[in-house]
């Protein structure tokens, strides 16, 4: 395991430990289950962590988590908006959850070019009233160029961004814009 995932996990347990009143949950598609499996793997995870899904297959997005046929049929499964229903998903699957946070992507061999090394996360909380909502989309390059590291990368970079969420508790995204540092579309990845 990487160091750099090693820590990211860490730091998502002792976030996690001091809320005190945050369940998560995960979906993931790209990387396996590698994020689940490295966060079970820290004393105390079980306070908070409720379970995670690890949808890889487009049938596996629509069965579980209820990621729309016409959303994957029209943006593919590594978009954006795909990745916030798998995370949105999490949280009518699992009620006790009120985090769901949720990635997808590309490793090749046979992405497009412009979406091979790309991954999306996303976090969707439910507020008190029972709404759910997006509240953190990203978009990310990875920079390791075989699968074993991007798996390693991509893992950290989604427990990365749940640290950096619980850290500054965004408010919740302006769905439909551009996300920084995107190499392609984040909403329609049918562009050349």
């Amino acid at each position: 395991m990487s160091h750099r995932l090693a820590d990211a996990a860490s730091r998502v347990v002792s976030l996690f430990e001091q809320a005190g009143d945050q369940r998560l949950a995960l979906a993931e598609s790209c990387t396996g289950g590698t994020a689940a499996a490295t966060l079970i793997g820290i004393p105390g995870v079980s306070r908070f962590f409720c379970g995670s899904a690890v949808t890889y297959r487009e049938s596996a997005k629509m069965a579980w988590l209820g990621v729309e046929a016409d959303v994957l049929a029209q943006h593919s499964p590594v978009s954006a908006i795909v990745t916030e229903q798998m995370a949105f998903g999490l949280l009518r699957t699992l009620g006790e959850a009120n985090v769901g946070a949720a990635i997808t992507g590309h490793f090749g061999p046979f992405a497009p070019a412009q979406l091979d090394g790309v991954v999306f996360t996303a976090i969707a909380t439910r507020k008190p009233d029972g709404v759910a909502v997006v509240t953190s989309s990203q978009c990310r390059q990875l920079i390791r160029p075989d699968r074993a590291g991007r798996i390693a990368e991509a893992s950290a970079l989604l427990l990365e961004h749940l640290a950096g969420w619980m850290v500054t508790r965004r408010q919740p995204a302006r769905l439909g814009t551009t996300l920084p540092n995107c190499p392609v579309d984040p909403r329609s990845t049918d562009d050349p």
